[in-house]
This record gives C-alpha cells, structure tokens and sequence, in this order.
C-alpha cells in the first residue's frame, strides 16, 4: 500500500536527500532544477507566501516517489485562488514529479491525496513539464477518473539546447555561413581593441569571489532595462547559496572574458549530469558593437566539445540569439485542474466558456486564412 506525507519544512529534513537523489538518479527524465540542492536552496530564499507542499509517496519505509509542490495564493482568470503545483518563479524553468518506475501508481496516489485534500487549494496547475516526460497525460487520466475536472494538457513554452555528437569544426560547419563570419569578425574585432584574456573558473573558492563580479556586469547590462538593475538582493544571495551549496559537488563554473584588464563578459553555469547548464549570461553594454558575449559562449562551446565529457548543453531559455547555435528545441506542457468545491467550479466554468468563446470567435479568420506554423518560443 502507497502512502503519501506532507512535508511542511525542509529544515531539519536532510533525511529526504539520499532517497531523492537515489530516485533522481534513476529518473529518465531528470534536470538539475529537480535536485534536493536547487529545491532546497529556492524554498530558503523564496517562501515567502507560500506553503510547502513536498509530498513524499512511500511504500512501507521506501521512498519511491516525491512531488516537489506548494500552494499560492494568486489570480487565476481575475479571480483570487489557492494554486496548487510546482515550484515556480524565473529561477526555475521546468519541472516535474521524481518518479523513475510505477509511474501510474505513484500518479495515482498522489491525486488521491489531492482529492482529500481539497479544501486546501481551488485550481491546480501543473506548469514546465518537458513533453518527452508522460507525467502530465498520466496525471490527466487520473485526475479525470477522480473527478477533479482536468482541462486538456495544452503546451506552454519552449527551452533551446544544442546536443554535442560530431566533432566541433562539423558542429561549426553546420552553422549558416552569415553565423561563422560573425564569429570570425567578431573575434578580430576584440583583437584588435586590445588584450583578450579568457578566464575560466572551477573551484569552490574562486567561483565564490568572483560572483560579485557577475552582479557588478549585469547591473550595467542591457538585460537590465530601463527599470534599472534587474537582480535585486535576494535574486544575488539565491545565486551566492546555489554556488556555495553546488561547488564542493563539482560542476559550478564562472567564465569571464577580459579586455585590457575590464570584465566586458560573464557566463555562470552548471555541469549535471553531463549537461552543462547555461544560467546567467552578461555582456557590457559599452561593448556591444564587439560582440564580447557572444565570443565567449563561442570559447564555452569550444571548450565543451575539446573536453569531450558532455551531451548537452542547455541554454535554459529562448530567443533569437540563441538560435546562433541551435535549432534543438524542448517544448514545455501544463495542464490545469480544478477540485469538486462550488468556488473550483465556478472558475472552471469560467475558463472553459472563455476558451469556448475564443475558439469560436478564431475559428471562421482561421478557415479563411490558414495560420503559418508555430515558431519555438519567442523572443526576450
């Protein structure tokens, strides 16, 4: 028999962290942002208005399954609800239930204990799902044998990553050939403004000092906009812990590319399971017609394919520059449910009348004029 915890606390719970990344480890499907590290560390800094919902499936004492989920208080459709799902803000792109075999029955339970609990939360929404997982049509035929009312499974964003097979001058000859000339002008360009130095840091100490180095480039970065610095403390201590948390593991690097002694270009990322995760990307915006940023992603990938130790690397967004270097995409799901109480359904009722009405409203401008193909993803 499966039972399901609640766990309302993660300090004091260091217990969970050899189970879950001994489950982890055996999931098909898994990433770095499902780690107990990144779990742990976001709820730290996080929290703040919202309630923990990590729930623990057993099997007698065993561990065979957990759902990395929390109940917030937001808008859904403009009216106030309890939302139920997974971990989510913009330090977080995707996730998904730790589940690695009896996918179904773990599923199964877990929506049992939903469903007794919901006088707890009005609308859940399950969000970030990579399509090659099968937790949300899973979960869906669950939820629908339950009745709690699941909206169709509908797609929500795309991730770009490259995988690394061929050999790197293969890789660059399937570049376009306005890509590689970039890239050329670009680095003759740095060239001749001055001295090019390219720093790469590993260890636990270094990465740790030279964090301020990333946040001193991105307040001046043109990620930042008009509003001004885009971080703001707490986003910094998030990323300070994470290093601190993930270095004396391996795999945290910090890149910098100097130009006659400036930092003109940072890259913070993580290498797990042998995917190197691009996190944060800065470039000085005084520098832009030489194009430093994207010459050290160039000297990154590079050095990538010459180590020879990875499969992936992961951008962990989208947008137009990105597709300099890939075309590999992975679309993202969600799918959405509502509980059997009056307030659920009434916002269920809502929502399915306005996809009703907006479907209607498209239909006949559609058969007039069939739509172009989506792209992947969109710009930012």
């Amino acid at each position: 028999m499966l039972t399901v915890e609640r766990v309302q606390a993660l300090q004091g719970r260091e217990d969970l962290h050899s189970p879950w990344r001994e489950l982890l480890a055996r999931q098909a499907h898994r990433n770095l942002f499902l780690t107990p590290e990144w779990i742990t560390t976001w709820w730290e800094h996080f929290s703040a208005g919202r309630d923990l919902w990590l729930l623990v499936v057993r099997e007698g004492g065993r561990v065979i399954g957990l759902a990395p989920m929390t109940v917030t208080r937001e808008f859904d459709g403009r009216m106030p609800a309890r939302i139920l799902g997974f971990m989510r803000n913009r330090h977080i792109s995707r996730s998904d239930f730790i589940i690695p075999e009896r996918r179904r029955e773990v599923i199964r339970a877990l929506v049992e204990f939903w469903r007794e609990q919901a006088r707890h939360w009005d609308v859940l929404r399950l969000e970030g799902v990579p399509a090659e997982s099968d937790s949300l049509a899973l979960a869906a035929e669950e939820l629908a044998g339950c009745g709690l009312d699941p909206l169709p499974v509908r797609p929500r964003r795309t991730l770009d990553y490259l995988p690394v097979s061929e050999g790197w001058e293969d890789y660059l000859r399937s570049r376009s050939h306005r890509s590689r000339k970039n890239l050329r002008m670009g680095r003759k360009a740095l060239e001749r403004a001055g001295t090019v130095e390219y720093l790469h840091l590993t260890a636990p100490e270094e990465v740790r000092r030279t964090m301020e180095w990333l946040f001193d480039l991105e307040a001046s970065s043109w990620k930042a906009g008009a509003s001004g610095v885009a971080f703001d403390e707490r986003d910094k201590r998030f990323h300070v812990a994470l290093a601190d948390r993930f270095a004396p593991l391996g795999g945290v690097e910090n890149r910098f590319l100097r130009l006659n002694g400036r930092i003109v270009a940072a890259l913070h990322s993580f290498v797990y399971d042998q995917v190197l995760y691009l996190l944060l990307t800065y470039y000085d915006p005084a520098y832009a017609e030489l194009s430093p940023g994207r010459d050290l992603i160039h000297q990154t990938l590079n050095d990538c394919w010459q180590a020879g130790k990875l499969r992936a690397v992961d951008f962990n967004g989208t947008s137009p520059f990105i597709r300099h270097w890939t075309e590999s995409t992975r679309p993202l799901g969600a799918l959405s449910a509502h509980n059997r109480r009056l307030y659920s359904q009434v916002i269920s009722s809502l929502k399915k009348a306005k996809r009703f009405l907006r479907g209607g409203l498209e239909r006949p401008h559609a058969a007039a004029a069939p739509a172009d193909p989506p792209l992947h993803g969109t710009a930012r």
